[in-house]
C-alpha cells in the first residue's frame, strides 16, 4: 500500500508531475495506468479516462493524452525502480546443490518493436527487425524470484557491449551468462568480487593450456568419452584460468542445432564450417566454480536454469504485454512498459512466499493470470489497507489452488526436481 501512497507523492516532488493545482494527481494516474495496463495489455485512454471516473476524477481522453509527456515517464520509471527496492524478497536456499551459492543471477536481454516515427529516438536494429526499437537488459534473481536489475536500451545495441550487470556484483552469487555476453574481461571482473560464473563457450575464442600453446579443442572432444573436462585459460594478455565442460548432445537434439546454424548462416548469405557443425555436436561451458561445488554433470544441469529468463521473458510479453504498444507517442509508450513491468515486480513478490510448496514450485505465468483476472477487485483494493488485506487473502487462496506446475508431467520433470534429485534431497525445505 505505501508504494501507491507515501512512495507516490515523494516521487511526485521529484518528477514535478503535478506542476499546478490539478484534479489528476500523480497517485490516480499511478493507480489507474497499473491497474489498467494489468486487466488489458492494449489499455485506451478511454478505458483509462473510466477507471479514474470510478475514483470521482473526471478527465477527457484529449487532457489524458497530454498528461503523458516527460515528467509522466520520469513518475513510472522512479515508480518502477522504488517497486523493485520495496519488493524485495529474502533468498530462499531451498534446493540443496545451490546452498553452496548466495543466489543464481542469470542475465538475457529481449528486444520490442517501436513504431517507425520512433526511430530517431530509439534506433531498432534494422534488416529485417524494426527500424525503432528498445531492449530490455534484464538481471533476474532465481533463489529470490525477482529482478534485481533492469535497464532499457536502445535496440540497436549489442549484448557483448552491455556490462550493467557488473556495476553491483553480489559476493557468492552464481551468474549464469549465454553467448551474447561472452567477454572474458566480465569473468574476471566476476571472479574478483568472490563470485562465479558458468557461460557457454564462444568457438571463435582461443583457448591454452598451462604452457601457453592453443588447443585442439576439436580433436580433444573427438577423442574423449560424452563428457569432457578440461582445466583451460582464456584470454589474449592476462590468461584467465577455468574448467571447460563439454557434453555430447543426443543425436536429436545435435540436428536441431545444426539446422538452425545453417538455416541462420543461409540468412545471412554464408558457409558454416565443418568445425563448427562438428562443435555443435557438444554443450560447452566455461566456468570458475570448484570441481568440490559442482561436479562436471551438475555444472550442465545448473545451467539449465538459464531457461527460467527464457520464462520470465515470455511472462512479459504473452501475458503481461510489455510489446504490445498502444499508441505512437513515445511517452505514453514507456509509461505503459514501466507499468507493466511494476505489476510484474508485484507478482513476483507476492508469489515469493508460495513459490516452493508441495516439492513443487509456482507458474509466475498461471499466476499473472490470477492476478489479471482480478485487475478490478486490485484497482478498488488500493482505496484502503483492509480492503488491501482480504484480497490478498482471496489472491493467495486462488495461487495455491490454481498456479503451481504440475509435478506429475509424464513427458519431462521440473527443473527443480532435476537438481534435488542430483543430491538425493526428497522435499523443498
Amino acid at each position: 500500500m505505501q508504494l501507491f501512497t507515501k512512495t507516490v507523492i515523494e516521487l511526485d516532488k521529484t518528477t514535478k508531475f503535478v506542476k499546478r493545482k490539478s484534479k489528476l494527481g500523480s497517485r490516480l494516474f499511478v493507480e489507474a495506468l497499473v491497474s489498467g495496463c494489468l486487466s488489458d495489455t492494449t489499455i485506451s485512454l478511454e478505458r483509462l479516462c473510466r477507471l479514474m471516473k470510478q475514483k470521482g476524477v473526471k478527465i477527457r481522453k484529449q487532457g489524458l493524452h497530454q498528461r503523458f509527456n516527460s515528467a509522466s515517464v520520469s513518475l513510472m520509471q522512479n515508480f518502477f525502480l522504488k517497486a523493485t527496492e520495496q519488493f524485495r524478497a529474502e533468498n530462499s536456499n531451498v534446493i540443496n546443490l545451490l546452498k553452496s551459492f548466495s543466489t543464481v543471477h542469470m542475465v538475457d536481454s529481449s528486444g520490442i518493436s517501436l513504431p517507425t516515427n520512433l526511430k530517431n529516438l530509439y534506433r531498432g536494429s534494422g534488416g529485417a527487425a524494426s527500424e525503432s526499437g528498445i531492449k530490455v537488459q534484464v538481471l533476474f534473481d532465481y533463489m529470490r524470484g525477482q529482478i534485481e536489475q533492469l535497464e532499457i536500451t536502445e535496440g540497436c545495441r549489442s549484448d557483448q557491449g552491455y556490462y550493467g550487470h557488473l556495476n553491483k556484483i553480489e559476493k557468492g552469487a552464481l551468474y549464469l551468462q549465454d553467448l551474447g555476453y561472452f567477454k572474458v574481461k566480465s569473468f574476471m571482473t566476476i571472479q574478483d568480487q568472490g563470485s562465479y560464473f558458468i557461460s557457454r563457450y564462444f568457438n571463435a575464442v582461443k583457448i591454452f593450456n598451462e604452457k601457453g600453446k592453443v588447443i585442439d579443442l576439436l580433436n580433444e572432444l573427438q577423442n574423449s568419452g560424452a563428457i569432457c573436462e578440461k582445466k583451460v585459460r582464456v584470454g589474449q594478455n592476462e590468461k584467465m584460468e577455468v574448467r571447460l565442460i563439454a557434453q555430447r548432445l543426443s543425436n536429436e537434439d545435435a540436428e536441431k542445432r545444426i539446422r538452425k546454424i545453417k538455416r541462420d548462416a543461409k540468412k545471412n548469405k554464408r558457409q558454416p564450417t565443418k568445425e563448427t557443425l562438428a562443435l555443435a555436436q557438444w554443450s560447452i561451458y566455461i566456468t570458475n566454480v570448484p570441481k568440490q561445488m559442482l561436479s562436471a554433470e551438475q555444472i550442465y544441469l545448473v545451467y539449465s536454469l538459464r531457461w527460467q529468463i527464457e520464462l520470465f521473458f515470455k511472462l512479459c510479453k504473452s501475458e503481461a504485454g510489455i510489446a504490445k504498444i498502444s499508441g505512437k507517442k513515445v511517452n505514453r509508450i514507456l509509461c505503459e512498459i514501466y507499468a507493466k513491468l511494476a505489476c510484474i515486480v508485484m507478482l513476483l513478490y507476492l508469489c515469493f512466499p508460495l513459490r516452493w510448496e508441495k516439492c513443487s514450485e509456482i507458474s509466475f505465468i498461471k499466476a499473472y493470470k490470477e492476478f489479471a483476472s482480478r485487475a478490478i477487485d486490485f484497482y478498488r483494493a488500493l482505496k484502503s489497507l483492509y480492503r488491501f488485506t482480504k484480497f490478498i487473502e482471496i489472491f493467495f487462496s486462488d495461487l495455491r489452488d490454481f498456479a503451481f506446475k504440475d509435478r506429475h508431467r509424464k513427458k519431462r520433470r521440473l527443473t527443480c526436481q532435476k537438481l534435488m534429485d542430483t543430491t538425493g534431497q526428497e522435499v523443498l525445505i
